[in-house]
Order: C-alpha cells, then structure tokens, then sequence
C-alpha cells in the first residue's frame, strides 16, 4: 500500500480515464488545532466554520467541485437536506437544522483545486469519544491526510492515538504545526526559536513511535500561521475602519506583536511570515500530477 504521495500516484496510475474518483485528502487534527481554518486557507474563502473553543466540527464534511456553491446535509434517516453555505455557516449545532441529527455534509464549490481533489474536514480527535470515532470512520476512504498539531503542546497520548489510527490504514500523510496563541503573543511567529524546539521535539518523537510522514519544506514537522494567512486579505479592510469590534481588537494585537519584530503590518507581510505559501507549493506539485 503507498506510503507517499509519490507511491499513491504509482498505485493509482495518473491517466484521466484511470482516475475514476478523484483523491480524497481528509484534514486530521485534535479538538481546535485549526483544522478548519487549514480548508478555509487552502480554499481560499470561509466555507468551513472555525473553532471558538467549541468543537465546531462534530462530522465530517466533504467539499467537492460544483458550479454553485451548496451544502447537502445527510441526517440518521438517510434523508438529505439542502441549504444555502450562507446559512450552513450561521449554525454552531448542525442538529438545530434538522429535527433529526445531522451525521454528513456535502459542500460544492466551484474552486479548481477540487477539480482534482476532494477535501474532508474530519471532527477533532479526543474532543469526545463520539467525535474520535466519527473522525477515524471520516478515515476510511481516505487517500491522502495533511496533519494539523499546534504549538500548544508536544505530541502525548491523544495524538499517538491519532496516528495510530492513520498508520493502521496506511493513509500516506504529511504534519503541519499550527503556531497560535500561547503563552505570549511572539509564539505566533512560525520560526520563532521555541515553536522550532517544540517541531524538533515532536518530529524526534515521531521517530521514536516510527512515523515517517511526508517533509514539507525539509520538515517532518512544517511550521505555520493559518491565522495570519486567512487574516491577510482583510488587512486593507482594517486600515481603513474605525471599528471597535472584536476582529479589530484582534488585528491591534497582531499589529503590535509585530512591530515588536520590528516587522510591517501588511497583507504581503503577512503572508509571508504566516509559511502557508510554502504548504501551497507542496499542494501544487503534487496536484500537477493529475489531469
């Protein structure tokens, strides 16, 4: 079975007519590493709800390529239920949509990555018994898993758990580090030294539990600011607002960390001290592949 992207693309031959179902990539993660901030990045548009402490994503959900954007809710009766993505993104509890609970979603998006792909955000390891098991069944057709850690702590038993899980199923992967806030606002910085002792530490700890994922930039472990890059874009937005609201006092704290790094405050800087650039590329040489 493939161990690497590379081996995965041996095993299922590259050809248009040999590729009768586009590859799966599922997003895996513990409860709040940012998973879904990862779909939003990749995707380029808020089309996954992210976390506010809450595990947000309690199932799993697919994103294909449509020419309109959709979402199709499969609910315990086996009955399917469209909404518009607008309104999908306004519920915090999918149950409160439908009288009876809500185990799959289907969303559809006219993004030309998932011409070649096909995404799924998992519900977080270990947030609750029934939100692992949902996650390791979201595994099951799985091709491909890009890995979301945080910089919150070095890997322990729920994470061994995890990839566990992923070994067992053979699912060739690669390991993202995503740096938030943690005990001061400098460990946003990818590259700052103690988010880089934290990598070497999980990355010597992979070793030791025999778990090789694919490197991204040279890394078992690749270091990133999802937050910084999904923020980016509304920089200018900010700049030019004299709101008080809560995203505003949130941009003040990243413009202050990083003026501290005597750093500048801008979309293009932003982007490039959040190392996201570096995962797209990683994307793109491996989807080259697929026609």
């Amino acid at each position: 079975m493939p161990r690497s992207w590379s081996d995965y693309l041996e095993y299922f031959p590259s050809s248009k007519e040999q590729f009768r179902e586009l590859p799966k990539i599922s997003v895996v993660g513990c409860f709040q590493n940012g998973k879904s901030t990862f779909i939003n990045c990749l995707l380029n548009e808020l089309v996954a709800r992210p976390g506010d402490g809450r595990a947000t994503t309690r199932i799993s959900t697919r994103y294909r390529w449509g020419e309109s954007n959709t979402v199709k809710l499969r609910t315990n009766l086996n009955k399917l239920q469209t909404i518009l993505l607008k309104d999908y993104l306004q519920y915090n509890n999918l149950s409160s949509i439908s009288e009876n609970s809500t185990f799959q979603a289907e969303i559809t998006l006219d993004k030309p990555i998932l011409k070649k792909i096909e995404l799924i955000d998992t519900p977080g390891f270990e947030a609750f018994e029934e939100d692992t098991e949902n996650a390791t069944r979201s595994l099951e057709a799985t091709d491909y898993a890009i890995v979301v850690l945080t910089n919150k702590r070095t890997l322990g038993e729920s994470e061994l758990a995890m990839f566990e899980c992923i070994n067992s199923k053979q699912i060739p992967y690669a390991v993202i580090m995503n740096c938030r806030d943690n005990n001061t606002q400098m460990e946003w910085y990818p590259n700052l030294p103690k988010n880089l002792e934290i990598i070497e530490t999980n990355e010597a700890t992979l070793e030791k539990w025999g778990y090789f994922p694919e490197k991204i930039g040279g890394r078992l472990v690749y270091p990133c600011n999802l937050l910084w890059y999904w923020l980016a874009p509304n920089i200018n937005n900010y700049l030019n607002s004299d709101s008080d609201d809560e995203e505003c006092d949130f941009l003040d704290k990243i413009e202050f960390t990083l003026r501290r790094k005597k750093e500048h405050f801008s979309k293009e800087n932003l982007i490039k001290l959040s190392n996201f650039s570096t995962i797209e590329s990683f994307f793109q040489d491996r989807l080259a592949y697929i026609t």
